[in-house]
Formats: C-alpha cells, sequence, structure tokens
C-alpha cells in the first residue's frame, strides 16, 4: 500500500506593517468607489451651478439681472441616499443671500448625478 504525500503549501507569514498597509490600501480604494459625494463634491457641483445659472440670466437679460441672482456663500452636506448606481438624493444647507434679502441658512434637497466630469447637480 502506497500513501501519496501532497505538499500542502504554508503560508509566508506577511510582516505586521505590510498588513495594515494593505488593509488600509484597501479601505480608501472601497471608501472612493463606494458611490455617494463628498461634501467637497456636493459644494463644488452646487457652485457650478449657481455660476452656470448667473451666467445664463446674464446672457438672456443682457448683464443687467446681477441683482436678481442669489449669492451662495457656502454648502453644508447634511447626509444622501443613494437613487441608483450613478445618482444621490443629499440633503443640503445653503448658505446664501437671496435677492433683495438678507443672508441665511436655507435647507433644501437636491439630486446630484456622476458625469464623466465628476458631480453635477441637477433638478
Amino acid at each position: 500500500m502506497t500513501i501519496l504525500s501532497i505538499p500542502i503549501p504554508i503560508p509566508i507569514p506577511i510582516h505586521r506593517a505590510a498588513r495594515c498597509a494593505l488593509l488600509i490600501t484597501g479601505a480608501v480604494l472601497i471608501a472612493a468607489c463606494s458611490g455617494e459625494p463628498s461634501a467637497s463634491d456636493i459644494e463644488k457641483a452646487v457652485l457650478a451651478n449657481a455660476a452656470q445659472g448667473a451666467a445664463q440670466m446674464a446672457q438672456l437679460s443682457r448683464g443687467s439681472s446681477k441683482g436678481f441672482m442669489p449669492q451662495v456663500h457656502g454648502v453644508k452636506k447634511m447626509g444622501c441616499r443613494k437613487e441608483t448606481d450613478a445618482a444621490y438624493q443629499c440633503d443640503v444647507e445653503l448658505d446664501l443671500t437671496p435677492p433683495q434679502g438678507t443672508r441665511g441658512k436655507v435647507p433644501m434637497g437636491m439630486r446630484f448625478v456622476k458625469g464623466s466630469d465628476g458631480w453635477v447637480a441637477a433638478r
């Protein structure tokens, strides 16, 4: 009777620092792919949307619309919920001065869509 011996590979111990580095790298990669827009993504998208609206209004009114556009001073992300793989509904707080009004913070819901150039505020 012959007994076959199959070699079983013994794992090489990974140094503790290398293990930590692998875990941290994996966590960062997962977080980067996990989806929802960051606070800076939201602020960038809202400010770009406001600038685009101001430019359109200025073009339509031939430059006389400056007093009719709200001025956005800041954006704070409150939270987001996933709608699709590329879209999130987010609650934000806008620090703005409305036309002919006083500066204040206004909570509102906004939809953000992941485009080829980053996050876009959609209506």
